[in-house]
């Protein structure tokens, strides 16, 4: 099996899969892709495995989960929250933009999980080799954007840009949040009294890094301030206010799966021995 462009065999082991997955998440394709992507790309970084063992497993774990939902009841339509059934509206909406795409990399339908694996060997994000008389799916080595292979309009590679941008702060953005958020989830505050130079002190990061973090954290609809944070000094006080049940409705499409694990680390970090961290000091 000629690994390039796919990841080299020797290459696979546990410690590169999270690096992987970060990649092909932060590249946007999860919005750009049909559903079950990861799934597939996941089982596909685990380690060389044919293509039909892989799309056999998603399609196994998949039917467990649909088992799983009936046992337990599932949601009846009337208990949908209005945030839950626009998220499904959107996301049907881009599944049919998808469709469109798809046909202009050669790709005429998005129905099945073969369909959904031509898709992402079409764009870039996986490769498949023959090995041993087999066809294997494999990652590839580097990740495309979805504006690379799709013909995106100006309006979805602007907003692309935008999420990708926020994507490099988002370690920051959790600093930021971990400040308030405490690990009994029932103490969170709701404002913060501080400022960049302090924030910055206290997580040991550029202040410049902060202040970015801090204005693209107030793009969304749970946070505000108090302060124009774009023209405020270093050494300026401003309060930081987080609803928190906004918060907990948006939080899961603004920040990827990942983020929660760079919260911990940054907490572990700064705090071996588990305590809260002192937001005013300095």
């Amino acid at each position: 099996m000629d690994p390039d462009p796919a990841v080299p065999i020797e290459d696979w082991a546990p410690r590169f899969l999270l690096t992987m997955l970060g990649e092909v998440g932060d590249s946007g394709w999860p919005d750009w892709a049909p559903d079950l992507t990861m799934a597939i790309y996941s089982a596909a970084s685990h380690g060389p495995r044919p293509e039909h063992d892989i799309l056999g497993y998603v399609a196994e774990q998949e039917a467990l989960d649909a088992l799983d939902a009936l046992d337990d009841g599932g949601d009846p339509p009337a208990a949908l929250s209005e945030d839950r059934i626009r998220e499904r509206a959107e996301r049907a909406a881009m599944l049919a933009r998808l469709e469109q795409l798809a046909r202009d990399v050669g790709v005429f339908r998005l129905a099945t999980l073969a369909d959904t694996a031509d898709f992402l060997v079409a764009v870039g994000v996986l490769c498949r080799a023959d090995y041993e008389g087999q066809t294997y799916l494999l990652p590839a080595r580097f990740i495309p954007l979805p504006a690379e292979r799709l013909a995106l309009t100006a309006q979805e590679i602007a907003a692309e840009d935008a999420r990708r941008w926020k994507a490099v702060f988002r370690t920051e953005i959790s600093m930021i949040l971990w400040l308030l958020y405490p690990a009994d989830r029932d103490q969170r505050r709701t404002c913060l009294e501080t400022s960049l130079a302090q924030i910055a002190r206290r997580w040991e990061i550029d202040v410049c890094d902060v202040r970015e973090a801090m204005l693209l954290l107030l793009d969304e609809p749970y946070a505000t301030s108090d302060t124009d944070i774009a023209r405020a000094a270093a050494g300026d006080r401003f309060v930081l206010t987080i609803d928190w049940a906004s918060y907990d409705v948006t939080h899961t499409r603004t920040f990827p799966p990942t983020s929660a694990l760079v919260a911990q680390l940054a907490r572990t970090a700064a705090n071996p021995d588990g305590t809260p961290p002192d937001a005013t000091a300095p």
